[in-house]
């Protein structure tokens, strides 16, 4: 073989000869790590993991196989001399990622085979991103078969060395109704029980189990995630694919002539399941001696006994990550980096949008939801949402000509989507639209032209899904029609998608992209939901190489919904909470408590930028809780519904005025850690997020009872201009805010702004202040209340006036007597180039 020199070397990429002309060492890297495989005698060796800041390896100096598969009725493995390496490539993402794909070619009876190894890096941090495809030179030349009746295939595998103590930690994201304690690096064997702080029926849970290993034992968990600890190093890993944990599928009579909650579910003739139905993938642990090792392999679905190996595409499996924890990085934080920054080039998908969704103010107009989306009516709500300053609005289900004619209703919107779009944009709001993906009306052409795209029970009828419609299979010509219906949206304007109602159909329908005649229900069904993550993503990438502005939102507020899982996360984000503990049209705190839940359990675990839920924005009596609502979606959720015509113009000011302020802060806050404590109820609840070098952060905080306490916030208070609507006091590491929650169900914020460098400083309010802003040499102030201020100017200020009097005093600060709704306009001559305009 010809020696292979560092000719080959790409940036990031080491590809060493050796003295034997059959050995190369494949590295990839950074400062942090390498990662090496060796390709030797037609072997394929993980032989290294580094960390390069302590030097230590992570990789046991014998291991079991990298990759291991059933091919052709024979299990072949990384470690067979049947590889010969042939090529190395490199791609860089948007992201600052960059995949590196080292080809293998097979050798012998293998011949014709190409092994292909992703492996993605980023320029710092100790994480390395891995998937494994598979091509075939001809078309049924090569086929991955059962062993022992079971799929067989492995990838990667890893044995970690000096890894004899602390239990794995698997962590779950797809407990439907299930509440655990939020410290996931602190979690123990027993902390898993039922939720019994409020009835969230509409809600995904983390779930939290230790896996206690001797030497000799093994596990074999869900996860997706695992925390793995060594002597030296936590190691964090993951897989990305979707489905929940159990499938609670409701066995209801159909009543399609009913728009109910009823209709949400999937009923038929249901094949039996158990949670071990809907185990496509595992990450598996096994003790020996001071080594674990690590795989993830493959336990049902991954492909049929027999199924062919493409020749013209890929087959690949899911991508897999290890993530090292840095010394001070929480599980959480690790997570938050991964899912926010690594596993997507889908930048827009992060952003955090304020929207209106149609559907509260349609189910306020029960039993005509449908009827009442007119363009009449919808563009007056446009109007009013303008008002509350949202940046997205959402036409939700009603717009349809038919569930799954995805054309705009011919009488209800005679003129499409034009005048409708064309309001939003003047008004600068992102149109987004709610299509029930897989659902559609019997009675379409396209229904009648392609019965075997309909999903049907184990009795030949059709299952009823959303609103007891049928469903469409996906892994069917089905998908290339549903792909054009989404272009033709964007072709409109749509640049936001709510996707319905994916749920676990147990697709059994022979011939289309996922078993025939020949394979047994029960194998249909599983090949169909474990590609089902893989085509609804697919969708969404393909849509977004269509028009790179769309995000798409996945609904997972059933218990059914197959998609609560990190692959959709590649490309949008999910929709996470319905109506919650209580029912429609319910204004109390008590509602808005349960969609809070969701922020509450899953905030310290999930970025909060990935995941929506909406509450009612009416001041409206008896209850008069707008504040809490509007609180409960500054810092996630982000979503209002509801009739806007029942809201009053001052309503929807104060609405703009929250939005605009949070927007102020989130603009340098959005991604950082979100800070969590006390449950729902609590005296007091605390949320925080904040940017402590910027100066700025997002502070909410609620008390089920009267209390006083005060919430210090931790910032360089250099870098802070004030802080909006609280009281506060600055001290030597941030801001002080003395809170007083005067009633049950209270609620209190804050918004702490930056300077931006400029070294003015407002020190502190006796009052809260509803207004700060500065241009360099002059500072407009106005107090909600009466309140006493002080404010340090920048260095080299000189000749301060203003339109009030004030108080120079000793330490130089100036000192003003505030009243409420006033502007105050302080200015000033300096010996400084002009400071840049304050957000």
């Amino acid at each position: 073989m010809k020696r292979i020199l560092c000719a080959l070397l790409l940036p990031g990429i080491l590809a060493a000869g050796s003295l034997h002309a059959r050995e190369q060492r494949l590295t990839v890297g950074n400062n942090d790590f390498s990662a090496t495989l060796q390709a030797c005698d037609g072997r394929i060796r993980a032989v290294s993991l580094l960390d390069r800041n302590s030097g230590n390896e992570l990789l046991a100096p014998v291991g079991a196989p990298l990759f291991e598969f059933a091919v052709n009725g024979r299990t072949v493995d990384s470690e067979m001399p049947l590889w010969d390496h042939v090529s190395t490539t490199e791609q860089k993402l948007s992201n600052q990622g960059t995949i590196v794909t080292y080809t293998f070619a097979g050798r012998k009876e293998l011949r014709g085979l190409r092994v292909m190894i992703d492996r993605e890096y980023f320029p710092s941090g100790i994480f390395l991103r891995e998937r494994l495809r598979l091509r075939a030179d001809r078309p049924g030349k090569f086929r991955l078969t059962n062993m022992d009746g079971r799929n067989r295939f492995v990838f990667p595998r890893y044995t970690l060395t000096e890894a004899d103590g602390g239990a794995p930690t698997e962590i779950r994201i797809g407990s439907y109704g299930r509440e655990v304690l939020p410290d996931y690096d602190a979690a123990r064997s027993d902390d898993r029980r039922p939720n019994r702080n409020l009835a969230t029926c509409h809600m995904f849970h983390p779930d939290i189990r230790k896996h206690n290993l001797s030497d000799g034992d093994s596990c074999e968990v869900k996860g997706p995630f695992l925390l793995v600890p060594t002597r030296r190093h936590r190691i964090l890993t993951s897989y990305e694919h979707a489905s929940q944990d159990h499938c609670e599928t409701m066995l209801r009579p159909q009543s399609v002539s009913t728009l109910t909650d009823a209709s949400q579910g999937v009923k038929g003739a249901m094949d039996p399941m158990s949670d071990d139905d809907l185990w496509f993938i595992a990450t598996a642990v096994a003790q020996h001696d001071d080594c674990r090792t690590l795989e993830w392999h493959i336990r049902r679905g991954g492909y049929l006994d027999g199924e062919a190996i493409p020749h013209d595409t890929d087959y690949e499996t899911v991508w897999s990550t290890v993530t090292v924890l840095e010394a001070n990085e929480t599980t959480a934080d690790a997570i938050r980096k991964y899912l926010l920054h690594r596993i997507t080039e889908n930048t827009r998908s992060r952003e955090p949008q304020f929207y209106y969704n149609t559907w509260g103010m349609q189910r306020d107009s029960t039993p005509n939801m449908r009827e009442l989306f007119t363009e009449s009516r919808i563009s007056r709500e446009i109007t009013l949402a303008a008002e509350t300053g949202v940046d997205l609005f959402i036409f939700d289900d009603g717009w349809q000509q038919a569930m799954g004619d995805w054309r705009p209703h011919a009488e209800r919107l005679p003129r499409g989507l034009t005048p409708l779009v064309d309001s939003l944009r003047r008004h600068g709001i992102t149109p987004g639209i709610w299509l029930s993906l897989l659902g559609i009306d019997p009675a379409l052409d396209r229904a009648k032209e392609h019965p075997e795209w309909i999903i049907r029970d184990r009795n030949g009828v059709p299952y009823a899904a959303q609103w007891d419609y049928p469903a469409c299979d996906l892994i069917s010509e089905f998908y290339d029609c549903l792909l054009d219906d989404l272009k033709r949206l964007t072709d409109q304007g749509i640049r936001f998608f709510k996707w319905d109602a994916i749920n676990t159909l147990n697709s059994a329908q022979p011939g289309l992209g996922h078993g025939g005649t020949e394979h047994s229900r029960k194998d249909r069904i599983d090949r169909y939901n474990y590609l089902l993550p893989f085509y609804v993503t697919r969708l969404m990438r393909e849509l977004r190489a269509y028009c790179p502005d769309v995000v798409v939102e996945i609904d997972l507020t059933e218990p059914e919904r197959a998609l609560i899982g990190l692959m959709p996360l590649q490309e949008g984000k999910f929709f996470w909470m319905n109506n919650g503990a209580s029912g429609y049209g319910d204004y109390s705190t008590f509602r808005t408590k349960s969609m809070r839940n969701t922020i509450n359990t899953m905030g310290q675990l999930l970025p909060p930028e990935l995941f929506t839920y909406a509450v009612y924005p009416h001041n409206k009596a008896p209850y008069c809780a707008q504040r809490y609502q509007i609180n409960t979606i500054l810092q996630a959720g982000h979503g209002l519904w509801g009739n806007l015509t029942t809201t009053s113009a001052s309503d929807r000011k104060y609405i703009r005025e929250m939005l605009d302020k949070a927007r102020r802060v989130l603009k340098h806050t959005s991604g950082r850690r979100l800070r969590i404590s006390g449950r729902i109820g609590a005296s007091p609840e605390n949320y925080l997020q904040a940017a402590p070098e910027k100066g700025y952060a997002l502070y909410t905080a609620f008390s089920g009872s009267p209390a006083a306490c005060s919430e210090r916030i931790e910032l360089d208070p250099q870098q802070v201009l004030g802080v909006l609507n609280h009281a506060y006091t600055t001290e030597a590491e941030g801001i002080r805010l003395d809170l007083q929650f005067a009633a049950p169900d209270d609620t209190r914020e804050a918004f702490v702004v930056g300077n931006n460098g400029s070294g003015l400083r407002v020190l502190s309010s006796t009052g809260w202040l509803d207004r700060l802003e500065s241009d360099g040499c002059r500072l407009i102030i106005r107090s909600g209340s009466d309140s006493h201020i002080r404010i340090r100017l920048p260095e080299g200020a000189r000749t301060p006036q203003a339109n009030i009097s004030f108080t120079t005093e000793r330490d130089g600060t100036l000192s003003l007597a505030l009243s409420a709704d006033r502007d105050v306009v302080l200015t000033w001559e300096s010996d400084k180039p002009r400071a840049g305009i304050l957000p």
